[in-house]
């Protein structure tokens, strides 16, 4: 399929669905943004606490208020991917409307497909893990918000994925990347782990998104009750985001495989 052949049935109904799902990326970023009271108030806090000394998990109380504080959202790997497929989607939609060939190239990039797709299926396969672990869960209901944060999680972790495993398997291009090109992979979770971990040092002390990002967190697992060894805890936090960068290889090795087969059979 040419950049400027119309698609057949079953691909404008597949294009048409993608498109609508993804749409509600946008509309999952303007409630965090405009109504994070709200969803602070539809969230189970499931406080982690000492019942005969009566304390409150600080720690989960704080990653909560950052999690809804406004433009604090976009701390999280999470929202910073699904954004960057909702402008994406922007993007395509327009390169379509105008006939814009540079563009419409632009985003069928298979790299820039391979980046997109491999951000959000880890972040959605990170959470559909801890579910299989029981260390998350969807929150049981305590009133509508709670749904909304519900769906607000759906949206993000499964259906933006499927959606671009969706269109990169059904939709786009038969072109397969350079496999030189997969290392740019890594560059925005490299951006993105360096900036966490120094905005947690210095802008805001003791704010991580995530608890891969904490030496505090990551020494409880490791050194128990024990004094904190900071050296050992980053060695730790090293190892961690290692094996993330293996798994985001992993998943881009997978799509090139795929755009690879589509490219052999076109």
């Amino acid at each position: 399929m040419t950049l400027n052949t119309p698609p057949k049935a079953k691909e404008r109904f597949l294009f048409a669905v993608f498109f609508v799902l993804i749409c509600l990326i946008g509309v999952c970023l303007c409630l965090e943004l405009f109504f994070q009271d709200q969803l602070r108030s539809g969230i189970t806090v499931d406080v982690v606490a000492n019942e005969k000394m009566n304390t409150v998990n600080e720690d989960l109380l704080r990653t909560i208020d950052a999690y809804l504080h406004p433009l604090n959202i976009f701390s999280y790997f999470t929202q910073l991917s699904n954004t960057l497929v909702l402008l994406w989607s922007i993007f395509f939609v327009f390169s379509r409307f105008l006939r814009k060939e540079k563009w419409q190239a632009f985003c069928d990039n298979p790299i820039v497909l391979t980046c997109l797709t491999t951000y959000v299926t880890i972040a959605g396969a990170t959470v559909f893990v801890t579910m299989l672990l029981g260390l998350s869960q969807f929150q049981t209901y305590k009133n509508v918000w709670s749904l909304v944060n519900n769906l607000i999680s759906l949206v993000y972790h499964f259906v933006t994925p499927l959606c671009m495993w969706a269109y990169v398997v059904f939709l786009s291009p038969a072109k397969t990347p350079k496999k030189k090109e997969l290392l740019w992979l890594f560059l925005f979770p490299f951006v993105y782990s360096l900036f966490t971990i120094l905005r947690g040092i210095f802008i805001r002390p003791g704010m991580y998104p995530y608890f891969i990002f904490s030496p505090k967190n990551i020494w409880e697992i490791v050194g128990g009750d024990a004094p904190i060894r900071y050296g050992l805890s980053y060695l730790v936090m090293a190892l961690l985001l290692s094996f993330g960068a293996v798994l985001f290889y992993a998943v881009g090795r997978l799509l090139f495989f795929v755009l690879s087969r589509k490219e052999k059979t076109a």
